[in-house]
C-alpha cells in the first residue's frame, strides 16, 4: 500500500499523473466542481482537463455532483460543469436526494482512491486549508467503488 499526503495546494502535482495513467476508469463524487474554462491553465483546470482528456481517450469517467435546489450556487456551478464534462463523454449524474452529497472522492482504475476535503474549485487549490490523501491499494479501493456503484444506481 501507498500512502501519500496532499496538503493545500499540492492536490494538482500529486494527483495529476495519476489522474493523467489512467487505463480504464475514473469515478469521482464531489460537492463542487468549478469549470474555469476562462482561464487558461491553472491547477484546477489541469486537473479538470486531465480527467477530460481521460475520458477523450476512451477511459470510462463518471461524475456524481451535489445538486441541491435549482437556484442554490451549488447547483448552478455543478450543472454548468456537467455541462463540459459530458461534452468530453463524461457520464455525469446529480446527487438529488434530501441527503447532501459533500463527499470528496476520486477512484483510478480501482487501483487509487484520493479522499478528503477537497472540492475541485481555485479555493480549494491555492487558498483554502485542505487536506487529502492519496492511497494506492485494491482492497480499500474496492470498498470505495462499492459506495460509488450504489450511490450510481440510486441517481
Amino acid at each position: 500500500m501507498n500512502v501519500t499526503p496532499i496538503i493545500g495546494d499540492q492536490y494538482t502535482l500529486v494527483c495529476l499523473p495519476v489522474f493523467t495513467g489512467a487505463r480504464s476508469s475514473i469515478d469521482v463524487i464531489l460537492y463542487q466542481w468549478k469549470w474555469y474554462s476562462h482561464e487558461g491553465m491553472t491547477n484546477i483546470q489541469r486537473t479538470a482537463l486531465a480527467i477530460t482528456a481521460a475520458a477523450r481517450r476512451g477511459v470510462k469517467v463518471r461524475v456524481i455532483l451535489d445538486l441541491e435546489h435549482a437556484t442554490h450556487p451549488i447547483s448552478v456551478i455543478n450543472t454548468r460543469t456537467a455541462k463540459a464534462l459530458k461534452e468530453a463523454g463524461c457520464e455525469v449524474k446529480f446527487s438529488f436526494s434530501s441527503t447532501l452529497t459533500h463527499a470528496k472522492m476520486v477512484v483510478i482504475d480501482g487501483e487509487w482512491v484520493v479522499l478528503g476535503s477537497h472540492n475541485f474549485s481555485k479555493s480549494a487549490f491555492t487558498k483554502n486549508e485542505e487536506a487529502s490523501i492519496l492511497i494506492q491499494d485494491s482492497a480499500i479501493c474496492r470498498t470505495y467503488l462499492d459506495w460509488f456503484d450504489s450511490m450510481w444506481a440510486r441517481y
